[in-house]
């Protein structure tokens, strides 16, 4: 250890121009990569924090005729509604079809004028999370309960009263019948978190196998939602959540990152060959007297892998730091692109992985050099020259 600590003192002195021009090449690429990965890393972290503090709720809206038994499949045990104009943009009739009751209707106002309101419906995938769901809101049910079946349907007492039903008795819809699981008022109140089925005028629940002509799939937070989105999207479906422009941008973004950072690696490789080559070109009259005075391949190896490792170390080192105003330019560039604000934390993991990665790459390329040059083969050039 000794003689090759010894050896790598006398020859970095020999070397210290080509090592420092290499290493200050070396360290301003590194730096950049550094950057670039730490901002990279961070993008969906900050479009999920900016999600998370402009958004109450977060929702996936699919338009392909999803049935509610797939969104389940797909996206779990949550809280899903959906549209079916069959069911939910035709009129209800009663029991014995002596009443019906149309979406659309006229009436007079207070200012003696006629004004014109238009009743809507939605259709509940019921589960065990709806139903405690939905019973956080059981104060506005005038009787009965929330729906909890299959063919259930819960009404506004507007609706009810219209159609002279009450919970337990059933009411059709497009020939299909459904029990009325309760009858509730909609409160007059804005604000209400999500599910607030309560603002809509009617919910009913059909079977898993049900196509919708949309389905919304509700989650408790953006990143959630943007996992799912990302499901959606990678299945060719139609279909939007809040953010989703961001989302698809900041994608983009990450694939541009990721290719500059393949570039920047690239040249980081190219830059340790340049110097291993450079090192064994400039000192190989060195490595012939090393040799022929009976050196191993190990002792050489050693001695110039030793000088780039050291090299290597303090390039990264040094780079690290530097990353971080790299990190600042890409975090303004964000900003300036998605308009909100970014931030990007340090990242001790890349600088590791690109020191072990170079020791290999240093320790490869030298044993492909060195291959080609043999004790044998290094003494005759030595008598040679």
């Amino acid at each position: 250890m000794k003689r090759i600590l010894k050896l790598i003192a006398s020859e970095l002195k020999q070397l210290k121009k080509t090592v420092i021009l290499t290493a200050l090449i070396f360290t301003i690429f590194a730096a950049a990569l550094f950057g670039v990965i730490n901002v990279r890393s961070d993008l969906m972290r900050n479009l999920c924090d900016y999600l998370n503090n402009e958004y109450k709720s977060f929702n996936l809206t699919i338009n392909d005729g999803f049935t509610m038994g797939e969104a389940k499949l797909d996206f779990g045990n949550r809280l899903i509604y959906g549209y079916n104009r069959k069911y939910t943009d035709t009129g209800i009739h009663n029991a014995d079809g002596s009443i019906c009751f149309d979406r659309e209707q006229t009436f007079t106002g207070e200012d003696g004028k006629e004004h014109f309101r238009h009743y809507s419906g939605q259709v509940l995938y019921v589960n065990d999370l709806s139903v405690k769901e939905m019973k956080t809101f059981e104060g506005f049910l005038t009787e009965g309960t929330v729906l909890q079946n299959d063919f259930e349907i819960c009404l506004c007492s507007f609706i009810a009263e219209k159609l002279e039903v009450s919970a337990g008795e059933t009411v059709t819809i497009s020939g299909k019948s459904f029990t009325v699981a309760g009858v509730y008022e909609v409160p007059e109140i804005s604000g209400i978190s999500y599910p607030n089925w309560f603002s809509t005028d009617y919910m009913l629940s059909l079977s898993d196998d049900a196509e919708m002509d949309s389905v919304i799939v509700y989650f408790d937070n953006a990143e959630e939602m943007l996992s799912a989105y990302t499901t959606a999207k990678g299945k060719k479906l139609d279909c939007y959540c809040e953010g989703d422009s961001y989302f698809d941008n900041i994608t983009e973004m990450q694939i541009a990152f990721t290719a500059f950072a393949v570039l920047l690696a690239i040249v980081l490789i190219i830059t340790i060959y340049s110097l291993v080559s450079m090192l064994f070109r400039q000192r190989k009259q060195q490595i012939c007297r090393l040799k022929v005075l009976g050196a191993t391949d190990g002792t050489v190896a050693g001695a110039y892998c030793g000088i780039t490792i050291i090299f290597l170390f303090f390039a990264i080192a040094v780079a690290s730091a530097l990353g971080l105003l790299f990190n600042l330019y890409f975090m303004d560039l964000c900003e300036s692109i998605f308009e909100f604000p970014f931030t990007a934390k340090f990242g001790y993991i890349a600088p590791i992985v690109t020191f072990i990665a170079s020791i290999g790459v240093v320790f490869a390329l030298w044993f492909i050099i060195n291959r080609k040059t043999k004790s044998n083969a290094l003494a005759k050039e030595l008598r040679h020259e």
